[in-house]
């Protein structure tokens, strides 16, 4: 079970969160959903001493998951056009809408939210359940952290489930 989770859109700074919710005492990882089964996210939390959670893009595009993990939730939105403007800006043509995440359950918030220091002291004790880092967090928001695409870890099995269950949404 995991202790965490923070629901996005895609280019919207789930990367950044990552990061920053990654200290010495908890880890989250970055789009679990395509690198690793259902199954596998369920375990993650196994022998770990710290919490342990997840910053996840594909994971909004199957809210019945995200609804039955049983953590503290953010969701971030951004719009839809400032999204497919932000992949066309470094040469990617979004290949699909994605569903809005208004469904997911959990804190709704704005995606500049984790970078607004008096918002972001909230969220960092709502998810991580310890005193808010403001030094780190100040030094953090000087940063663009971005995936690195050629390095990028995708797992089989994650993304062939992912990519069923979106055949399974998009044909309904």
């Amino acid at each position: 079970m995991l202790d965490f989770m923070v629901i996005s859109g895609e280019r919207s700074g789930s990367t950044w969160v990552a990061n920053w919710l990654t200290t010495d005492t908890s880890i989250c990882y970055h789009d679990p959903r395509l690198r690793w089964t259902a199954e596998q996210i369920r375990h993650l939390k196994r022998g770990s001493k710290k919490r342990v959670g997840i910053c996840c893009t594909a994971a909004g595009m199957d809210p019945e998951w995200c609804n039955l993990q049983q953590c503290p939730t953010l969701i971030l939105h951004r719009d839809p056009l400032e999204i497919e403007a932000s992949w066309r800006r470094i040469g990617v043509i979004p290949m699909f809408s994605k569903q809005p995440l208004d469904c997911v359950g959990g804190w709704h918030v704005d995606w500049k939210a984790p970078r607004v220091p008096e918002i972001a002291a909230q969220i960092y004790e709502f998810l991580l359940w310890k005193d808010f880092d403001a030094e780190r967090h100040h030094e953090l928001c000087q940063m663009n952290v971005q995936p690195h695409f050629v390095g990028l870890d995708i797992g089989v099995a994650g993304i062939k489930e992912h990519m069923a269950h979106m055949q399974k949404v998009l044909s309904q």
